[in-house]
């Protein structure tokens, strides 16, 4: 809190609707002459941001619950921070994703404190996998390549100097390289307070931090991973404070959609048995003979994943609801055979128990394997009285009843206040996955809200469709939420242009990838690359950037084309970022989370309307729990789901007031589809000035010095030229 200044107490309004010492104080603040503005040279007054905060102010002092749409430009992150700063509680803030965790964290929060004259303990918590684990880094004995030997020497001198051992610290090394497993914890390996370095473990450290912390900074997984550890009866994870801030809320539902999934993989149950022969051999060699009972289950999980591709004809890739898999109990005798080598094994690991904390870390996840192939044998084999019968439960599993035998139980699943669930089998390379997927996390969110109270505030740039929030309070479970909306502050029509190209096949046609990349050439071109190819599909990332090269050849025009897979996504942005006449072509892991301002990006061209494809097993259960329920699926999920990632990958143009560019949009369903779905997407996107006519929304790209041409080859002599 400020120096000698008395705290602000939360409190209602005052006598005849005057606003609240709170609100009053946030409006002083964003207003043009205000703390912000003093303190601040970057700062420009929006009446939208300062509304925002006010509404914020509002929900701390009543503790009710906000959905907030805030456009790019509006500065939602200020709206929401410095009403809660004043308001001298506690808050939580989570975010999707860590590049926006640690810029509230490392720019934001520092910024805003220091304008305010405000002191508060923040404290910046990520999941466990992003931490240095001290006793995993000691035990290393073995790196996958020459260049992790180097990744683990610099590992290791950091651990031994860093305060936080958070391994984002060591930018230099790749997100995906080998070492990070080698050097960090799971949830499954982690001793606890049996650790003999637990005292000194960055984790530890970091959770008991986030217990004190006045502002606390999370992602979404790790929240989601609180709400689930509080229903096992576990200790919180997280701390309950007076405000809870979800920022990039679009994001919360499908990530919460995973996470409370039920996953059981034939490459875990591998790795159980990797894991259980090395801890054995080199703890407790006289224990058991751990090469054959490990060499048992994983013959056994190698032969499940083998039979789903032999028995059930799954291919590589294949996605299946268990709808669509009228012969899974082929999979009952490979299913036993893995259930009787998982009990064996479990056996051996009880008669071994005590004698090393991390062999006894083994039971847990092999227990937890047991309960997942029962499950599956269990509803392989149809009704519980049915696989009694048959007797097709392996001796040392345990049954029980199944409580959701696929979607045929439904009704008695939302009766008991659960989400209905989906199965479904996915087919791997390498492997088999299982999963069992709930449909909706709406009545964890609502409870978990009304058990907390307090006030909470949702917020991202696209919440709504067309301006209606619907969709998105009914994947949340808060139907009752205060809603707003606060459009951007930029003047899209004069910033850039959306251009529906004519002539183009539909978008299932072979041709279309090709033609996409031929009809937004020319603004490739004009614009010197700084393009963007935002793609539906891995395979028209392929089709696009060859042709594209191609197109470059042809014309002679120099351009590096950056393709997902050559790289991480962090390195393909980098490079994007260095070099302007670049063209980075991507699927969806490049639709969010990307900033770049400025002339660098001056063209975003997006194939199709990225629609969920409707084979896909979750979504094909849930349009069939919507339709079951009375409702039309396409155009209360389908399409909101569509709309709402289509306005994210149209907000990677313009991220400031003076960007100007193009937004290619090249799926001809927006003019055919006009009345039925076609005008929604268009009236949910930004206001850019839209045409048909290339000529005109080219002219929103700035004029270039005519790009250099590759140098012509040099002509060869022929046998009697002179010199």
């Amino acid at each position: 809190m400020k120096a000698g200044e008395e705290k602000l107490a939360p409190g209602p309004a005052g006598e005849a609707g005057k606003p609240s010492r709170l609100v009053q104080h946030v409006r002083e603040a964003f207003s043009p002459h205000g703390l912000l503005t003093q303190k601040l040279p970057s700062f420009v007054p929006r009446e939208s941001q300062r509304e925002f905060a006010e509404a914020v102010a509002r929900t701390i002092e009543e503790k009710g619950t906000l959905v907030a749409e805030a456009g790019t430009g509006t500065g939602k992150t200020f709206a929401y921070l410095v009403p809660a700063l004043f308001s001298g509680i506690r808050v939580l803030v989570s975010t999707a994703g860590k590049p926006l965790q640690d810029q509230l964290y490392s720019k934001d929060l520092p910024l805003i404190l220091e304008a305010l004259d405000l002191h508060a303990n923040t404290v910046l918590l990520k999941g466990r996998s992003n931490y240095i684990c001290k006793k995993r880094l000691e035990e290393v004995d073995w790196v996958p390549s020459k260049e992790d030997v180097g990744y683990l020497r610099d590992i290791q001198i950091f651990s031994r100097t860093s305060q936080t051992g958070d391994r984002s610290e060591l930018g230099h090394i790749p997100e995906n390289a080998m070492i990070w497993p080698l050097v960090t914890s799971t949830k499954e390996n982690c001793l606890g307070t049996k650790c003999p370095l637990y005292d000194d473990c960055f984790l530890t450290k970091a959770r008991r931090e986030a217990k004190e912390a006045d502002i606390l900074v999370v992602n979404h997984h790790l929240f989601l991973s609180s709400l689930a550890i509080a229903d096992e009866g576990a200790d919180e994870i997280l701390p309950s404070m007076p405000l809870t801030v979800i920022d990039e809320a679009h994001q919360l539902p499908g990530i919460a959609t995973d996470f409370f999934g039920d996953l059981f993989s034939t490459n875990a149950v591998l790795e159980l048995a990797r894991d259980t022969l090395q801890l054995g051999k080199t703890n407790a060699k006289d224990g058991a003979n751990w090469d054959a009972v490990t060499s048992e289950v994983d013959r056994s999980a190698k032969e499940v994943a083998l039979s789903v591709s032999t028995k059930l004809d799954f291919l590589e890739g294949d996605r299946k609801s268990v709808d669509d898999i009228p012969d899974l109990g082929l999979l009952i005798p490979d299913l036993e055979q893995l259930g009787r080598a998982l009990s064996d094994l479990s056996e051996v690991l009880k008669a071994n128990k005590g004698r090393n904390a991390d062999i006894d870390l083994l039971l847990p996840r092999c227990e937890n394997f047991i309960e997942q192939v029962n499950d599956w044998l269990m509803f392989a084999a149809g009704q519980e009285e049915d696989a009694a019968a048959a007797d097709v439960v392996p001796e040392g599993i345990d049954r029980k009843p199944l409580r959701l035998p696929g979607l045929e139980a439904e009704a008695d699943a939302v009766s008991d206040g659960e989400s209905p669930r989906v199965r479904w089998v996915q087919q791997g390379r390498t492997g088999t996955r299982f999963y069992n997927t709930p449909l909706s996390f709406a009545e964890d969110l609502n409870r978990l809200r009304r058990e907390k109270g307090e006030a909470w505030v949702f917020t991202s740039a696209t919440l709504s469709v067309a301006g209606d929030f619907s969709h998105f309070l009914t994947e949340i479970g808060l139907p009752d939420a205060k809603t707003a909306s606060w459009p951007s502050p930029f003047d899209y029509f004069s910033l850039a242009s959306l251009y529906l190209p004519k002539g183009l096949p539909e978008p299932n046609s072979p041709a279309f990838p090709e033609s996409v990349a031929r009809s937004a050439w020319p603004f490739v071109k004009k614009a010197g690359g700084r393009t963007f190819f935002l793609c539906t599909s891995l395979r028209a990332v392929d089709i696009i950037a060859d042709m594209v090269k191609q197109l470059a050849n042809e014309d002679g025009m120099p351009l590096r084309v950056l393709r997902q897979g050559d790289g991480t996504r962090r390195g393909l942005i980098e490079e994007f970022r260095k070099d302007p006449a670049s063209v980075l072509v991507g699927s969806m892991s490049f639709w969010e989370g990307i900033d770049i301002k400025g002339e660098t990006l001056s063209v975003v061209v997006i194939d199709r309307i990225p629609f969920s494809p409707p084979d896909d097993p979750v979504v094909a259960a849930r349009c069939k729990w919507i339709r079951d329920q009375g409702g039309k699926p396409f155009f209360e999920y389908q399409v909101p789901e569509a709309v709402t990632l289509l306005r994210q990958g149209a907000g990677r143009l313009i991220r400031s007031e003076t960007d100007h560019g193009v937004f290619i949009l090249c799926d001809s369903r927006i003019i055919t589809k006009w009345n039925s779905y076609g005008r929604t997407v268009v009236e949910s996107l930004p206001d850019f000035c839209r045409t048909q006519d290339p000529m005109r929304a080219l002219a929103y790209l700035p004029e270039r010095a005519e790009a250099p041409k590759k140098p012509a080859g040099r002509k060869k002599k022929t046998k009697g030229e002179g010199n």
